[in-house]
């Protein structure tokens, strides 16, 4: 009986690392596509950022298979930071393709990881704004 309980043990522990490790690559691509998104912006390659957002959204998805099994995983830094990171740079576009600002719901993540994001957007609207002054295009720092 108690070979049972450990065998059983072993397997869900074995599981719930799969799902984890599962879960952290997921997180690190999608925070590292959500990042280069943020750059692409900057440089004027918006296609290439809005297939990265998209990828990184596919890719934060694919972790909430895991979540369903395994709650926990939701709430791991990792985890979180890449949703933060992806909601900076999804609220980032909107501004700048002037569809304005995604909701939590249409980026399918938590409103605590989406105010955590839009906090760095000002950041980046900045630089933004500070590059353009650099190359001489006032017109384009209104928008």
């Amino acid at each position: 009986m108690l070979d049972e309980i450990i065998k059983q043990a072993q397997e869900d522990l074995l599981s719930r690392e799969k799902a984890r490790d599962e879960a952290y690559s997921r997180a690190r691509k999608a925070r590292t596509l959500s990042k280069q998104a943020i750059l692409l912006l900057h440089s004027g390659e918006v296609a290439k950022a809005e297939a990265n957002i998209a990828e990184a959204k596919k890719l934060l998805g694919e972790i909430n298979e895991y979540t369903g099994v395994y709650p926990e995983i939701a709430v791991y830094d990792a985890v979180s930071a890449a949703r933060q990171e992806y909601s900076e740079a999804a609220i980032l576009y909107g501004l700048n393709n002037g569809t304005g600002y995604p909701s939590p719901e249409m980026l399918g993540i938590s409103s605590t990881d989406y105010i955590m994001g839009l906090a760095d957007v000002p950041g980046e609207l900045r630089r933004q704004t500070l590059d353009l002054l650099r190359k001489g295009e006032l017109e384009n720092t209104a928008s």
